[in-house]
């Protein structure tokens, strides 16, 4: 069988060069825009983040939950590191 109508193409997609994880455990009166504030992430990028935790639950982080922040590096520059991936986890992962 011969496959028809098949492109093979290179990645377009820009690919971080360097990754940073960050570890945030919601304490007594924070929420998660208090923790990504706290992490350095720039207010005008919570305020596209908080949107897409909003939904059926109160609150996207409650208190005693664990935040884990990666920061990718996509210009390469080593300098300027963005967020890249929120996870919200309720044990110790």
């Amino acid at each position: 069988m011969v496959p028809e109508n098949v492109t093979v193409a290179p990645r377009d997609t820009i690919q971080p060069t360097q990754m940073e994880e960050k570890l945030a455990i919601v304490r007594h009166g924070e929420s998660l825009e208090t923790v990504l504030l706290a992490s350095g992430v720039p207010k005008a990028r919570i305020a596209t983040i908080l949107p897409a935790y909003k939904g059926k639950r109160s609150e996207p982080a409650r208190e005693g939950q664990r935040v884990k922040l990666l920061f990718a590096d996509f210009d390469g520059s080593g300098k300027n590191m963005q967020l890249a991936r929120i996870s919200v986890y309720n044990d110790e992962s």
